[in-house]
């Protein structure tokens, strides 16, 4: 009995086995972009956390219509999840930076002021006032607390008191929070430690 063809091998059907088509690469000329880094000064870009969630069409209009501006505030959607909004003036941008982090629907969101790079995870960090949970109460020194925040990512500043031990840190939110952590001291002695994020929304705990 002869043998049949499919229909991909008459070339009656789509062959759906076949390779996506490569992705094509364009050098970009040698350019003086000095006035373009000038008129995005005032810009914050910002990402979304999920996507599937987070809709970006009514996120933009939604969260700027929140902020008390001075100016305006322009937002647009980058693509690849991004966005941006521009503003006329820098004590407007420098509130927002202020009073991060920011959410929407109940996922954070990574708001950070414009800079000249080109770089896929750009934006990445969100600030967060951290709470520290465990530390010995004769080891609330200044030192330790920075310590500490310098481990878990780019420390800012700390709030140390009889009641309370808190330090400003931005993390990487593309990546899994920290949530605890083993602490070493002298004579192989061990504490363990909470964090708890202030302000935090839903995020990814395993990406």
């Amino acid at each position: 009995m002869a043998r049949r063809f499919s229909y991909a091998e008459k070339g009656k059907a789509v062959d759906l086995t076949s390779a996506p088509p490569p992705r094509k690469c364009i050098r970009a000329p040698e350019l003086d972009t000095t006035d373009l880094i000038h008129q995005n000064f005032l810009t914050l870009i910002g990402r979304l956390t999920n996507p599937q969630q987070q809709r970006m069409g009514t996120m933009i209009p939604f969260i700027s219509s929140r902020w008390e501006l001075r100016g305006r505030a322009v937002g647009s959607d980058l693509g690849n999840h991004c966005f941006q909004f521009r503003f006329d003036y820098a004590e407007d941008l420098q509130k927002l930076l202020k009073n991060r982090p920011y959410q929407y629907a109940r996922w954070m969101l990574i708001l950070q002021k414009w800079e000249p790079i080109i770089s896929s995870s750009f934006p990445s960090h969100i600030p967060f006032w951290i709470q520290l949970k465990g530390i010995p109460l004769h080891y609330w020194k200044k030192e330790l607390l920075s310590n500490i925040g310098q481990e878990i990512g780019d420390y800012k500043e700390q709030v140390l008191n009889k009641k309370s031990a808190k330090i400003k840190v931005e993390v990487n939110g593309l990546q899994p929070l920290i949530k605890d952590a083993v602490i070493e001291f002298e004579g192989g002695h061990e504490a363990v430690l909470t964090f708890e994020y202030e302000n935090l929304g839903k995020h990814c705990s395993y990406c």
